[in-house]
């Protein structure tokens, strides 16, 4: 895999990590409803390109969903547009099922396969799983140096390690940095595993490896795997 892959469009990607305030399947089948109709302004955004919403393969996970919608703001250098289509999903909402922790990102490192282009974002594969690693950072630490020790704290190196990239079809690893003010955390890291899909417990096995790595300081960072459940286009 190559370290960086260059990138043609600026894109602007917009995460929410969705907390569960309810029991029950059914209050989350009500929450997927919900925001199904919500992506349906979402699609209308000039600068939208896709979209995918994900379900934490534990039950007891604390994020039960994750979204993460690419927008290209090649045009506007690098610029998102707040226009009313993305008024409308913010006001809708998606139920009160969930609670949203939202956030917009940029791309900051890449490492992929050397055919990947920088699209598409959404599933190549039904079995296709990503483990999200989301980190904190504590302020008063050097930027620069954060972001070139990633492979450590982002937990890249401990997936090396358990060997598992040809086994569960690792296709890329992608770092990302939180643009806006609002938001829980600094970074988050998106590992894609094209394989992974029907080996769900040997993925949990690798999850709980890197849960064990002991932290960088300054640095606090909870992972999860997440299943695509909704691919929107």
């Amino acid at each position: 895999m190559d370290n960086k892959c260059r990138m043609t469009l600026k894109l602007f990607v917009a995460m929410g990590f969705y907390e569960r305030v309810r029991a029950g399947s059914g209050d989350l089948k009500l929450f997927e409803r919900g925001f199904k109709r919500a992506t349906r302004d979402l699609k209308a955004h000039k600068q939208f390109i896709s979209g995918t919403l994900c379900k934490n393969l534990e039950d007891d996970g604390k994020y039960v969903y994750f979204n993460y919608a690419v927008f290209n703001t090649y045009e506007q250098q690098g610029s998102f547009l707040h226009d009313d289509t993305w008024t409308n999903v913010v006001l809708q909402g998606q139920g009160r099922e969930v609670i949203n922790h939202q956030a917009g990102f940029t791309e900051r490192r890449v490492i992929a396969n050397t055919h990947i282009k920088p699209l598409p974002k959404t599933p190549l594969t039904e079995t296709t799983v990503y483990l999200i690693v989301w980190s904190q950072v504590e302020d008063g630490l050097d930027k620069v140096d954060i972001e070139n020790s990633w492979k450590i704290w982002s937990g890249m190196e401990c997936v090396r390690q358990q060997k598992v990239c040809q086994e569960f079809g690792l296709r890329a690893v992608t770092l990302h940095k939180r643009v806006t003010t609002n938001g829980r955390f600094h970074y988050v890291s998106r590992f894609e595993f094209t394989k992974l899909g029907d080996r769900t417990q040997r993925g949990l096995e690798v999850l709980q490896k890197l849960r064990e790595v002991t932290p960088v300081r300054g640095i606090k960072s909870c992972a999860a795997l997440y299943k695509p459940v909704y691919v929107y286009t």
